[in-house]
């Protein structure tokens, strides 16, 4: 099942709070869109505030696969 989200709606909602959870939502769908530099940057502030987060962690990674950064995507 995939889920339809509002990108404009959700980019304000984080843009207002970035400690909000939204940020995996978010990162998640500008994947999806491929946008890859965007879903980074999301998820790079998103970790700053949910260091823990095992989605967020992975995410990442899966994005440093996607930029053929190997080992960063190991740490």
């Amino acid at each position: 099942m995939d889920f339809k989200f509002d990108l404009p709606k959700l980019e304000e909602v984080f843009s207002e709070n970035f400690s909000s959870s939204v940020y995996l939502i978010l990162a998640n769908e500008y994947l999806k869109k491929n946008d890859i530099g965007r879903a980074e940057t999301v998820l790079k502030i998103g970790r700053e505030h949910h260091p823990d987060s095992i989605i967020g962690k992975y995410l990442l990674a899966k994005i440093y696969l996607l930029k053929n950064k190997i080992n960063k995507s190991q740490s």
